[in-house]
């Protein structure tokens, strides 16, 4: 603490007002109802109490008084001596590069402190986000301290009334906004919803960093997203010699959600985003989980990625790790795409003994969207091909899909995070449908015929039939 206090008494149970002469000096005694010895700080000139390296500014009640003991109630035998600590006028700033991220303002609430450390719960009125391109809205907006390690969930008397108190282990000091939300890059931006608690930590080099940790996070943008998501971010002030820079970078995971016409996708999703122009490499601590935030350079990120399975119309099934981007282009390496009755790849990973059709494995796949009213798709995949499920006959080779309806030359690279990249190239506008392999082997009751094959799938009375039709073929007989 660091201010002007006075020193207020009352072991009665009643309030007084009495006015005594002294000399020729009238003083007035006027007390709340006691009992009680308390300290009053901040009533005419700023008191200030530094906690976790945060300093708080506020009008201050400090007065010895009982908690609930073991039994967690309040006025009963086992009662606990604690120092509590009203707080009115509440200002708290959290800061990093000379840089006021969260303002608070009027903030009132309680505090109690024991031996072990100090533990508090506001309820704050006036907030204010000086997030760079970023505009926090709604929810409701508490201060959180605990500097124990231990989670604290009693109740205590303070200034004639009776204050509930819970909050996680800590040590922390941090604000809460609750059911918000986080808008990116202003009007029309992507916007996330959820619950947001803003701190500041100390690197190893001793330098400070507000970070925000996220739970009950959703978040669409044009048809991709994620809900049940939690992660992390940190807030970066402007670098002098960058124009435009500083603002948020971090990671969320969550569900799958994803609204695509014909589609359904199930699996756990992320989102990597960096809106800062400036390369990040910061690993944080949030409940007890290591995240790493790293991004190589200051490339605008937006970007979902995860392991996923997508279903198209129930005609082709996509297995493996995908990246979205703002603009709903879909990409990803290593993937399998059937098509067929199946699924071909078990949920532990291995092949399905009944599946048939066509399984491109070890496969790569993009996917752009061209208009949002009636969109259409410029779509490149290509991988090993093979047979599933029909007895005598199997192809080797490799083979490509290539879908462009959109009337125009697309040349396009998606990123997927650590896996790296795909391209989409058209080089004309014509209007592009093939899933062929050239220059092939097929083999049919031990023949083997070479040459070009294009597949295509129907459903005939709800059996999906694949038609395999071919060119170029060169088919020799007899041994040799």
């Amino acid at each position: 603490f660091d201010g002007a206090f006075k020193l207020r008494i009352n072991n009665t149970t009643s309030a007084i007002n009495h006015s005594v002469k002294i000399g020729n000096v009238t003083k007035t005694l006027n007390v709340q109802a006691g009992p009680y010895v308390r300290f009053e700080g901040g009533t005419t000139s700023p008191v200030t109490l530094d906690i976790l390296g945060q300093r708080l500014t506020a009008s201050f009640a400090i007065e010895q008084t009982k908690a609930a003991g073991p039994d967690g109630q309040l006025n009963t035998s086992d009662d606990l001596k604690r120092v509590s600590i009203a707080i009115s006028n509440l200002s708290l700033k959290i800061s990093a590069g000379g840089s006021d991220f969260v303002t608070v303002s009027n903030g009132q609430g309680a505090l109690l402190l024991n031996n072990l450390g100090v533990a508090a719960d506001f309820t704050l009125t006036g907030v204010a986000f000086n997030v760079p391109g970023v505009t926090i809205s709604g929810g409701t907006i508490k201060l959180k301290v605990n500097t124990t390690a231990a989670a604290v969930n009693t109740s205590f008397a303070v200034g004639g009334g009776t204050v509930a108190l819970n909050v996680p282990a800590g040590p922390f000091i941090r604000v809460e906004v609750l059911g918000a939300s986080l808008q990116i890059g202003g009007s029309g931006g992507p916007q996330l919803s959820g619950d947001f608690a803003f701190d500041q930590s100390t690197r190893t080099d001793g330098s400070k960093v507000t970070r925000v940790a996220l739970a009950n996070v959703s978040v669409t943008v044009g048809g991709q997203g994620l809900t049940d998501g939690q992660g992390a971010f940190v807030i970066l002030p402007a670098h002098p010699a960058i124009p435009g820079s500083g603002g948020i970078a971090g990671v969320i995971s969550g569900r799958a959600s994803i609204a695509a016409g014909g589609a359904s996708v199930g699996g756990n999703f992320g989102l990597r985003l960096n809106k800062t122009k400036l390369a990040v490499d910061e690993t944080i601590s949030v409940g007890g989980t290591s995240m790493e935030i790293k991004f190589a350079d200051g490339s605008d990120v937006f970007s979902f990625y995860g392991d996923l399975s997508l279903n198209i119309a129930n005609f082709v099934i996509i297995e493996g790790s995908f990246s979205f981007d703002s603009s709903g282009a879909v990409a990803a390496n290593n993937a399998s795409i059937f098509m067929g009755d199946g699924p071909a790849i078990l949920p532990d990973g291995s092949r399905n003994p009944t599946a048939k059709g066509l399984l491109l494995s070890n496969a790569s796949f993009g996917l752009i969207k061209v208009g949002t009213t009636t969109p259409t798709y410029a779509l490149f995949a290509t991988g090993t091909v093979e047979v599933l499920g029909v007895s005598g006959v199997s192809i080797s080779g490799t083979a490509p899909i290539r879908v462009n309806n959109t009337g125009t030359a697309i040349n396009r690279t998606i990123s997927i995070p650590n896996s790296g990249n795909v391209t989409v190239d058209f080089a004309s506008t014509a209007l592009v449908t093939e899933f062929k392999a050239t220059n092939v082997d097929l083999t049919v009751a031990g023949q083997t015929l070479m040459g070009d094959f294009s597949f295509s799938q129907e459903t005939i009375s709800t059996q999906k039939i694949t038609t395999i039709t071919a060119s170029n073929v060169s088919l020799g007989f007899g041994s040799t």
